[in-house]
């Protein structure tokens, strides 16, 4: 139970699972202990979200804790998505809600270069979570990888943030490296927003997008359709 996990007063001995008022307890030293609680048992091999969550409640416990301004209680809430995700792929379940809930694009422009890694490190396992049901026969399975590609081109390649947009393309390379551990990310919706990076006003990203350009497109797995569009996107953009 979820009450066993996120147990942040003597007053939850009931066995009732926590509301969204109990993960917002004004001691942070008590969320920070449950949320490293969470994050042991997630990690482990036999995790189940069935056994931890009720009624979604594990996202409204989590969400509060991320969006918290104390650094610590954030980060520690970003160290238990990775595997939270990760649980949640393997399961398939509540994992749209979770993704509208509790991925953390703002903090791709984060000023701490940690905070950005680990949010980027969140993102990878959300959409590796969405790639795995793309790629399976679950119905509605698009859904929740639409919210990935719409995140990280909304929120990532088209954000104001140098930072942000250099850590989107560091995403889509890392989410195409391997397609022996992981189904692939389609390509072509992310080519027209690749490209102009290429000249962006920052040397951060123009560096990023030129070496992610040449490493997802000189991959053996990329298709013959997809160097072609490359192509035009290229004569398009000049």
């Amino acid at each position: 139970m979820l009450s066993s996990i996120i147990q942040v007063s003597p007053s939850l001995s009931s066995g009732r699972t926590p509301s969204l008022a109990h993960s917002t307890h004004p001691d942070p030293d008590k969320r920070i202990h449950a949320l490293e609680a969470l994050k042991h048992q997630l990690e482990q091999p036999d995790a189940s979200i069935e056994a931890l969550d009720r009624d979604r409640d594990l996202v409204q416990a989590l969400k509060p804790c991320l969006k918290s301004s104390n650094s610590l209680v954030s980060n520690h809430a970003l160290a238990a998505l990775e595997p939270y995700f990760a649980a949640l792929g393997r399961e398939h379940r509540t994992l749209k809600y979770a993704l509208t809930q509790l991925v953390p694009w703002e903090k791709l422009a984060d000023a701490k270069p940690a905070t950005r890694t680990s949010a980027a490190r969140v993102i990878l396992a959300a959409a590796h979570a969405a790639l795995l049901q793309l790629h399976s026969d679950a119905s509605s399975a698009a859904a929740p990888w639409t919210l990935i590609e719409a995140g990280l081109k909304e929120h990532g390649f088209a954000s104001k943030n140098a930072r942000a947009r250099e850590q989107a393309v560091h995403i889509l390379a890392t989410l195409r490296a391997d397609s022996s551990t992981h189904a692939l990310p389609p390509l072509r919706p992310f080519t027209p927003s690749l490209l102009p990076l290429l000249a962006d006003a920052d040397p951060h990203v123009r560096s990023a997008a030129l070496d992610s350009t040449i490493r997802i497109f000189t991959d053996p797995a990329v298709s013959d359709a997809a160097r072609a569009d490359l192509k035009k996107e290229m004569q398009r953009v000049g």
